[in-house]
Order: C-alpha cells, then structure tokens, then sequence
C-alpha cells in the first residue's frame, strides 16, 4: 500500500476492483495500454499483454478501497456527475412515453417509482441486465444485484428468493428472460414451501441480442416458443 502514493494516478487512469479476465477482455476496453491500472482484488493479477499493472493490492476488496482513500487527495468535483445528469435525464424523457411495446427506459423508470429505496432488484443474464446495469438508478447500497464474471444465466428466480430470506420485510423483484426464467423456474415450489413472496417479471424477446456482447451485439434471429402452463395453483 505505501507504494501507491508513488505511482501517480490521474483522474483517467483505472482502478479495477474485483476485476476478473472472463467478465470483460482488456482488448476490447484498453486497446491501446496507455492508461495505469490498479488491480484491487482479494487475488493477485492475471497479467495479460492488454492488462499490466501499475499496482496490485492484494487484500479484501472493501478494506483495500479504505486503504486507498486514506492516501488519495480529496476532490470536490466527481467526473461522474454529468454522466449522472445524462442517465436521469435520458429516464425523465421516457417516463411518460406510452408507445408500444413499452421501452426499456420507461419500465426501468416505472420499476424504480414502484420499489422503496431499500427493496432490491436482482437481474437475471440477457439483453436486461445491459439496460438495468446502465439505467436503474440505486438509492441504497446493495439494492441492485446483477450477475457478473462469468454472468451465470439463471439466477433471479433463486437470486429473489435468497433476498427475501435474508430480507423479509422489503419488496424483492426479479427480472429475468424466457431461458433464465426456464432454468430455475422449479425454484417457484420452493418459495411456495417456504411462503417466501417474490416479484418476477419476464422479458421477452423475438431476438436474441446479447450473445457475443464483448466483441459488439452478435443478434440472431430466434423466435422464442410460448412458455407452457407450468403450474396449476390453488
């Protein structure tokens, strides 16, 4: 740690925390290696011709931020807050659009009036989890969980129900896509044993946009079959 007072960040170099070589490749986001990187990770480095770093901290990713700010310079201006101004107002401009289908900006708008500031969305694997990463606005931490690394596909149904177990008295919503919803959909009896209360809403697509994301959208045309009657509830 006391290294890092030597190498000199600017405000445009990286501080990757929890990076992972399989979620995003450094080719396609730093082509041309002109920028430091800082690897924050409870492992070491995966060094790679595109991802060499100026410094590794080795520790638990929350104590090493600690530990970084500690040793950082304080600035009154964030970069983030015109990109901030651009999100809200790139929702405030769809809020009240009635086209249809409905746009992904004003569901995304209508999700965030609907859920208290506590409750939590987790989002499953597909086309959603880009727009949900993008647009949902958090107002408390841990509020939005989305499924990274290697972004396993089937997560929300189970994803909601370990929230409510942990969190019983706020609102949990999912939001996953036909093949997600179908992988884990079994899960449903579980939280019908256990009278856990969940949300789930389902997007779907008559294309499959998402495949092949990190070298741009790969879409391919995929007509998705009608869900069956799953289930016959009393």
């Amino acid at each position: 740690m006391p290294s890092l007072g030597t190498i000199g960040l600017q405000a445009r170099d990286y501080a990757a925390c929890g990076f992972d070589m399989a979620e995003y490749h450094p080719r396609i986001w730093y082509p041309r290696r002109e920028k430091k990187i800082v690897h924050i990770h409870n492992t070491a480095a995966e060094i790679d011709a595109y991802y060499t770093v100026t410094a590794d901290v080795i520790d638990d990713i929350a104590a090493g931020l600690h530990g970084i700010a500690g040793q950082a310079a304080w600035q009154s201006y964030y970069s983030a807050d015109a990109l901030k101004r651009t999100i809200a107002a790139e929702l405030d401009i769809y809020a009240r659009d009635d086209g249809f289908p409905l746009k992904p900006q004003r569901i995304l708008s209508d999700m965030r009036k609907a859920l208290a500031d506590r409750d939590i969305l987790i989002s499953d694997v597909g086309a959603h989890k880009i727009w949900i990463a993008r647009l949902f606005r958090c107002e408390a931490p841990n509020t939005c969980i989305i499924s990274n690394g290697f972004a396993s596909v089937g997560i929300g149904v189970p994803g909601a129900i370990a929230a409510k177990l942990v969190y019983p008295h706020r609102r949990v919503l999912t939001i996953t896509g036909d093949a997600g919803f179908m992988m884990n959909s079994q899960e449903i009896e579980t939280a019908l044993r256990y009278r856990v209360a969940i949300d789930i809403g389902r997007g779907r697509r008559k294309r499959q946009a998402l495949s092949g994301y990190q070298g741009g959208i790969a879409s391919r045309d995929r007509r998705n079959q009608k869900l069956p009657r799953l289930y016959s509830l009393d």
